[in-house]
């Protein structure tokens, strides 16, 4: 409906920003709400377009509209939150009933280890079959670490080789896959 995404575009416009807040600055609440309210009218004309043409029948599950919607709210939520003070964010979660899909991340274990390519640390979520370097771009397996013989730096190996030089001292490494 172009009069629903012309309100929508003007709300946008209409955003006014505060310094401060986990992205340095927040959304100023009347002016967010105010877009928020076209948000879920725009998402209920998907929805209303959704059921009329039938769609919920291409979806194995029957539930299409519903997951689409609750997918697109939560984009939008999910987009907002670090521009939101703690009490908007906590009425955001709310009002679209996310607050229970929402939890604070926990940080993953990493090991650090070495890149079979460029030696760089490289540093790798425990139980992950691959990394990529952030220096060089090798792509590693992350659960084949191997010691070279001369300099005995442990290295872990490029997914894409057999052989590869250490890159501490250049003696030619082998690897034997199964």
């Amino acid at each position: 409906n172009k009069a629903a995404s012309d309100r929508q575009g003007v709300a946008m416009k209409a955003l006014a920003w505060i310094p401060g807040g986990a992205m340095g600055v927040t959304c100023r609440p009347d002016t967010f709400w105010a877009l928020y309210d076209t948000v879920v009218d725009c998402a209920a004309l998907s929805t209303e377009l959704y059921t009329r043409l039938n769609l919920n029948e291409l979806n194995p599950d029957g539930e299409g509209a519903i997951v689409s919607s609750k997918i697109g709210m939560s984009t939008f939520v999910q987009g907002w939150l670090p521009y939101l003070k703690q009490k908007e964010a906590d009425e955001l979660l709310q009002k679209t009933g996310l607050k229970g899909e929402y939890v604070d991340p926990q940080p993953a274990e990493l090991d650090s280890c070495s890149c079979g390519r460029c030696g760089k640390q490289v540093e790798v979520v425990k139980g992950a079959t691959h990394v990529i370097c952030d220096h060089c771009g090798a792509r590693l397996a992350a659960k084949t670490q191997i010691p070279c013989q001369n300099c005995n730096g442990n290295v872990l190996v490029p997914s894409d080789v057999n052989d590869f030089k250490c890159p501490y001292c250049e003696t030619e490494l082998k690897v034997m896959r199964w």
